[in-house]
C-alpha cells in the first residue's frame, strides 16, 4: 500500500530525493513492523506519529551511537 502510493508520487523528483523519501519510507516501515502501531492509514494519527518520533530518537547506529537529526528527520 505505502510502496504503490511511493512511486505513484516521485515521477518528477530528483534521484537524490527519491532515495531520501524511499528511506524515510523504509524507516517508517520498520517502526511500524517492530510496534505493530499501524494497521491501516486510519491509524496513523498524532499519537502515533509522536511514538514514531519517540521511536526514531531512540535509535542507534552500529557503533551504538545516537541518529543523528539528519538521519532521524
Amino acid at each position: 500500500m505505502f510502496a504503490e502510493a511511493f512511486w505513484n508520487q516521485v515521477d518528477v523528483k530528483s534521484d537524490r530525493t527519491v532515495y531520501g523519501y524511499w528511506y524515510n519510507l523504509k524507516t517508517f516501515a520498520r517502526f511500524v513492523a517492530e510496534t505493530q502501531a499501524v494497521r491501516g492509514l486510519t491509524d496513523v494519527r498524532s499519537e502515533v506519529l509522536a511514538r514514531y518520533i519517540e521511536w526514531l530518537n531512540a535509535q542507534c547506529d552500529q557503533d551504538g551511537k545516537p541518529w543523528s537529526k539528519t538521519t532521524r528527520y
